[in-house]
């Protein structure tokens, strides 16, 4: 047999037999995982909170849905603007978003969670002077300074973060009253605008 025919008989067998992929690595197993949020520690008073945060709204939250943003699950609520205490781009009767990286997620058959530390939103139906930043990444609103930019406003009084209670602007009480907190509240807002 010749060297041309010897080729010929093996391309010819090459190209008729099945061709074979190198076998499929197995891929490492995901797991569940948690994903804690520190935020940065809160001002040491109001003042400071106000003058960080870019908007702060007297709102009503409404309904949530859990989303993802990369591989993070978060909540992001409705929130209806009943007063605007610091913003020029926001008016009253306005609805914002508020995404909060509180949730779990289903991935790929496991588990997904984000966790800050406890804080489990705001529920809806809720009252709240909120304290908030711009969320690019979501595309709404974000707690600044999560658990510490929220006052939720019950009938007579305000649930506060811990931290806020020592602020000189409450005089160390842990719940003052709705009236006395709204009243602070757009007394420092009249003061901003005036300097």
């Amino acid at each position: 047999m010749s060297v041309e025919m010897l080729i010929l008989v093996l391309l010819a067998s090459l190209t008729a037999a099945p061709v074979q992929q190198a076998p499929e690595r197995p891929r490492p197993a995901t797991r569940d995982y948690v994903v804690e949020v520190d935020y940065d520690p809160p001002p040491d008073s109001l003042e400071g909170l106000y003058d960080a945060s870019m908007v702060i709204v007297r709102a009503r939250i409404g309904a949530s849905q859990p989303r993802m943003i990369k591989d993070m699950p978060v909540t992001t609520s409705s929130a209806q603007v009943l007063e605007v205490l610091k913003g020029d781009d926001i008016s009253e009767g306005q609805q914002i978003a508020i995404t909060l990286p509180i949730g779990s997620a289903t991935v790929g058959g496991h588990k997904a969670m984000t966790s800050a530390h406890g804080f489990e939103g705001v529920a809806e139906g809720t009252e709240a002077v909120l304290f908030l930043e711009r969320w690019p990444a979501a595309g709404t609103f974000g707690l600044k300074h999560g658990p510490a930019g929220v006052y939720q406003l019950n009938a007579d009084s305000v649930r506060m973060p811990a931290a806020a209670a020592r602020w000189a602007a409450f005089a160390n009480r842990p719940t003052p009253s709705r009236a006395d907190f709204l009243t602070i509240m757009r007394q420092l807002k009249t003061a901003k605008r005036e300097k």
